[in-house]
């Protein structure tokens, strides 16, 4: 298999997981506002959107798992030219691995959220402080799983980085270097919120908005940088030196 089809299989997996990311979101996002514009009840709200959780984190899974398959063939492609190039596939690797702990954190966080009220007077739902393992079990999942997955793709983009680099393509060097910073920001600030809302007590809520504000910045850093990066795996797959190895 030719090289160039290797630098065009890593692009379509970001493209893939870009695209596949932003419907999920969308889809999301129009779901919530479509059951809360019906004024239902809270506990048909929490039914509709315990159940939506599970649909869309299934979804995200089958993402991850193509993309990540994807990666790491065309990164082993892409060691015939160099062998640091192979870095990317364990970051593929990574991807698979965070998989587990980023469902299993999705379902605690949701039985975390079915525990925070029960059902007491017929129609009336009533708040309640949620088991402190189920709490714990959510964060810990939650947080092992982005890291993992965070850890995955800053490898990917330090390989696709420095293929930029040997190959003289600034924008694959641009937009690796952008979707690094990005993912950093927005993955530690989330991770941050995470565990503010995991300990005890209410939540400080300057912190908290800052740390959104970091990470809408982080996503959109990301956003650009994911972009620019597919610009320029186009371009690269198509130059000379590639398209001759």
């Amino acid at each position: 298999m030719s090289v160039a089809s290797g630098v065009l299989m890593v692009r379509n997996a970001v493209l893939i997981y870009l695209v596949g990311t932003v419907v999920l979101v969308a889809l999301f996002i129009g779901y919530l506002v479509s059951i809360t514009a019906s004024q239902p009840q809270l506990q048909y709200y929490l039914n509709r959107l315990t159940s939506s959780l599970y649909a869309f984190t299934a979804a995200n899974a089958v993402i991850i798992a193509v993309t990540a398959s994807l990666e790491y063939i065309g990164f082993r492609r892409l060691a015939n030219l160099r062998d640091i190039y192979m870095l990317g596939s364990y970051g593929a690797i990574l991807q698979l691995l965070s998989i587990p702990f980023s469902v299993v954190g999705i379902v605690y966080e949701v039985r975390e959220l079915e525990s925070s009220y029960t059902s007491g007077v017929p129609g009336f739902m009533v708040m309640q402080t949620p088991a402190p393992l189920v709490r714990a079990s959510a964060l810990a999942f939650s947080v092992i799983g982005s890291v993992i997955n965070l850890a995955g793709w800053l490898l990917v983009f330090a390989v696709t980085y420095k293929l930029g680099s040997d190959y003289g393509n600034g924008l694959v060097k641009v937009g690796s270097l952008a979707t690094m910073v990005g993912l950093i920001l927005a993955v530690v600030s989330m991770s941050y919120i995470f565990v503010i809302y995991g300990s005890p007590g209410s939540p400080p809520m300057t912190p908290v908005l800052l740390a959104a504000g970091v990470i809408i910045l982080g996503g959109l850093l990301t956003l650009i940088g994911i972009v620019v990066l597919l610009v320029g795996l186009t371009n690269l797959a198509k130059a000379p030196l590639i398209k001759g190895e």
